[in-house]
């Protein structure tokens, strides 16, 4: 396996596309878990609870949602549909731990839906809780999947519309997806992401996450179509540094350096940048630069292979003979396999060192 952090950042860059995408659509679900709940003669937990989350539909402001939830779960303690929306909020706080109590409470309470189980996958997989995490996506999926109920209380989540359904089942293929695709599990993960876009053929997430694995078998040309398609439906931010792999990958390599410094500048705390950035460099001859690349890279995350292995060839064109060895037996280390990434982009792996 190769995955130290940059397949982890891979998967966590791939789910925050998920969940950009699905933001409203998340929000809208939370609307139709308060019809149901005034539907099943919870009026005064919906009502407090609708007002909430117009305040997270509207305002976007976490701590007074947070505040307006623990209320409702002071006059109805224990209810699993509060304590569902308070995990959202937890969640998108950044404080996983606290949302998978509340989900864990929830699906106590009443069994398990298709979204608590989708919440609790998303919660699991922020808190680095990777195989829970795809556990709770099939089960969401599962529970999609079964013959839908006559009213609003079914487990399966039938009771709300397409559009929530939609939701729930393209969280839990994203998440599944993402986990196959980092074991290189790619036949596993291109059937998920084929169900995303079965549902939705613009879905952001799904193209990615096909792009990087066309990219990781080495068919540059697919990947950079499905990257394009992707740009064209979502914020460029999230596609920058999926067209900086591509260019890499290519021929054009100023035209690389401009998409990787781009993307740089737009995400500074990702390793990925920093690493595709500093092969077009290689490529191009410069050396120095490259160098000075990797080693930003390496204090970000010092044990990814593909970093130590790509240092390993800058130092030894600059003719560090020791650091390239140590470089290298580190890398390989860690992923016996990291040259190849390497060669599929048309770098020499047996760099020799220059005197």
């Amino acid at each position: 396996m190769g995955g130290t952090s940059y397949g982890a950042e891979i998967i966590v860059w791939g789910v925050a596309h998920y969940e950009s995408v699905c933001l409203v659509k998340r929000l809208v679900v939370l609307m139709g878990l308060l019809f149901l709940g005034a539907c099943a003669g919870r009026s005064g937990s919906a009502e407090l609870t609708e007002q909430q989350a117009e305040i997270v539909l509207l305002s976007n402001n976490s701590v007074d949602a947070l505040a307006a939830f623990n209320e409702v779960l002071g006059k109805h303690p224990g209810d699993p549909r509060a304590l569902a929306h308070r995990a959202v909020v937890y969640d998108d706080s950044g404080r996983p731990d606290l949302a998978i109590a509340d989900l864990d409470a929830s699906i106590r309470g009443d069994g398990g839906t298709a979204f608590s189980f989708a919440e609790r996958a998303l919660a699991r997989h922020h808190a680095g809780q990777s195989t829970p995490a795809l556990q709770d996506a099939q089960q969401a999926i599962n529970l999609l999947q079964e013959k839908p109920g006559p009213g609003p209380s079914d487990a399966s989540f039938a009771g709300l519309d397409a559009t929530d359904r939609e939701y729930a089942l393209t969280s839990a293929h994203t998440l599944r997806a993402e986990f196959f695709r980092r074991r290189k599990q790619y036949a596993a993960a291109l059937a998920d992401v084929d169900a995303i876009l079965s549902i939705d053929p613009t879905y952001t997430s799904a193209l990615l996450i096909r792009g990087g694995i066309e990219r990781e078998q080495g068919h540059f040309d697919a990947a950079l179509a499905d990257d394009l398609r992707a740009d064209q439906f979502h914020d460029h931010t999230d596609t920058v540094l999926a067209l900086c792999s591509d260019y890499v990958a290519g021929a054009d390599m100023e035209l690389a350096v401009r998409q990787c410094t781009a993307g740089i500048a737009l995400l500074p705390k990702k390793t990925w940048g920093y690493l595709e950035r500093a092969t077009a460099y290689l490529k191009m001859g410069q050396a120095s630069e490259a160098l000075e690349d990797y080693n930003v890279a390496a204090g970000i995350f010092p044990r990814d292979s593909k970093i130590l292995f790509g240092r390993s060839i800058a130092r030894a064109m600059l003719g560090d003979g020791l650091g390239a060895d140590s470089d290298r037996q580190q890398a390989l280390q860690v992923d016996a396999d990291a040259a190849t990434w390497f060669r599929l982009r048309g770098l020499s792996v047996s760099q020799p060192v220059k005197t």
